[in-house]
């Protein structure tokens, strides 16, 4: 061989395995065998719309804890309609939105008491409480989007703080 064949050769290795570093799951269909059958022991199920799997499969120990819905609309209709009714009734245990408060928090550590005092003299401090259903665990889906102005990129496994309403939730 050349020496300009050995670096024609060379460069097209090269090549090859910069694509594959791009694209590392794509494999290349072979032209003498049909998909079908070079790649029928993937196929775990027989019709994906028709095959029942467990949903709770591969899941986080955390999400069985969730609770799931037959109907959302319904179930939120009825829990909304039973928390208004529960503050229409001027119960003790029940506190109107956007009343002011005197909350006595007891048996904290004291450097957390401290330092609650000293948040609650420059910045509110905002109570909430959770409707029948809600519990401390969620799942949230977020569609992250930057903005046009932000150039700097965003490193994969980057801790990011995402603020809904007054809660935040790093993730």
């Amino acid at each position: 061989m050349t020496r300009e064949n050995i670096q024609d050769e060379l460069k097209a290795i090269k090549e090859d395995n910069a694509a594959d570093e791009e694209f590392p799951d794509e494999v290349d269909t072979p032209l003498d065998v049909p998909a079908r059958m070079r790649f029928a022991k993937y196929r775990l199920l027989k019709s994906f719309r028709n095959s029942s799997w467990d949903p709770n499969e591969s899941l986080p120990k955390d999400y069985p804890r969730n609770f799931n819905y037959h109907n959302f609309k319904r179930t939120q209709k009825n829990v909304l309609a039973k928390a208004l009714e529960m503050e229409q009734e001027n119960r003790e245990d029940c506190v109107p939105v956007g009343s002011y408060t005197r909350l006595h928090i007891m048996d904290i550590p004291n450097d957390v008491a401290s330092t609650l005092c000293k948040l609650a003299k420059t910045n509110p401090v905002t109570a909430s409480g959770l409707l029948e259903h809600e519990c401390e665990v969620s799942v949230l889906h977020f569609s992250v989007k930057k903005h046009e102005t932000y150039h700097a990129p965003i490193k994969s496994k980057e801790e990011l703080i995402f603020h809904v309403g007054f809660r935040q939730f790093v993730a």
